[in-house]
């Protein structure tokens, strides 16, 4: 009788093991597979999936338990690589800005979109294919008072120096 209640346990026990091993491999599946994101709907996933054998081993309720977590995983996921993007879309631009030499201090952002619209390194550049245009503006307005810095400096060079030469 001891035999067979340890016996029970063992079996009991693998089979919680089995279950959280098949939900964890639910949930590395999940996050991996290439048409999961954060804003598919349970329903579309259990259509697209239920064949497979990482979804249907796991029972429903689990399943739902693991799929909100995948969806959440990603969703943060999706969130910062958006920042990321943003980010290093803007660094490139701000760069790519520097070599344009059609703008000025004294451009104004219409122009300068004239211009980025026909700039190759611009439109060749896949990275700005999908560039937010409130973060170019941002940019480009953060590029447009370094260039009036730089002029201003210059500006009062030049005033210095024709000072100090008509003073000596």
């Amino acid at each position: 009788n001891a035999y067979k209640t340890q016996k029970a346990k063992e079996e009991k026990e693998e089979e919680r093991q089995a279950a959280k091993e098949a939900k964890e491999k639910l949930y590395e599946y999940l996050i991996s597979h290439p048409h999961m994101n954060s804003n598919l709907l349970y329903r579309k996933a259990h259509e697209t999936l239920e064949s497979h054998k990482e979804w249907s081993v796991v029972p429903e309720r689990d399943r739902k338990d693991v799929f909100e977590d995948a969806i959440f995983f990603l969703s943060k996921k999706e969130k910062k690589e958006e920042t990321e993007l943003r980010a290093k879309q803007k660094e490139e631009l701000a760069i790519l800005l520097e070599d344009v030499k059609e703008i000025s201090y004294k451009t104004t952002w219409a122009d300068a979109q004239e211009v980025l619209s026909s700039y190759k390194p611009f439109k060749n550049n896949i990275l700005f294919e999908n560039i937010d245009k409130e973060d170019m503006l941002v940019v480009f307005m953060e590029h447009i008072k370094a260039l009036e810095l730089d002029f201003e400096d210059e500006k009062q060079k030049k005033i210095c120096k024709r000072t100090t030469c008509s003073e000596n």
